[in-house]
């Protein structure tokens, strides 16, 4: 739970806490192209990444998705599953088929927007899904 007793928000930290190190035998060492940032547009978090990305002139090194700024069900088809997050663009919707979020806030709204795009390497319909793929079904997603 993110709640203080105050009822003010208190971020629990980062499940994926880790680091870019040109250290010997670090892990995660710089490399072009090996990286990739999923951000959403509508996430302050998202957009401070974002923003760092842009400042320290990494777009070149690091790629970026943008997810859509809609929250639905992360896996509607599974009963008691009622988890909500965030959708890459489906390259199958229609224009005319707006999207909702699940929570039922806000909406309809576009198919598109500057910058969102299909999940490249997966396919992912969810950032959740990216998360489980990488084995973390308790995270936040």
């Amino acid at each position: 739970d993110e709640m203080g007793k105050d009822g003010s928000f208190k971020r629990s930290d980062s499940a994926w806490r880790n680091w870019i190190s040109r250290e010997d035998g670090a892990e995660f060492p710089p490399a072009d192209g090996r990286y990739h940032l999923f951000v959403a547009a509508a996430c302050p978090w998202a957009n401070r990444a974002s923003i760092v990305r842009g400042l320290k002139g990494l777009e070149d090194c690091i790629s970026m998705t943008t997810v859509l700024p809609v929250w639905q069900r992360t896996k509607p088809d599974v009963e008691g599953d009622t988890h909500c997050g965030w959708i890459f663009v489906d390259a199958d919707r229609g224009d005319d088929e707006p999207y909702k979020n699940s929570e039922g806030l806000g909406g309809p709204f576009p198919t598109r927007y500057p910058n969102t795009e299909p999940e490249p390497f997966y396919g992912a319909k969810t950032v959740r899904e990216l998360y489980e793929r990488a084995g973390d079904v308790d995270g936040k997603y």
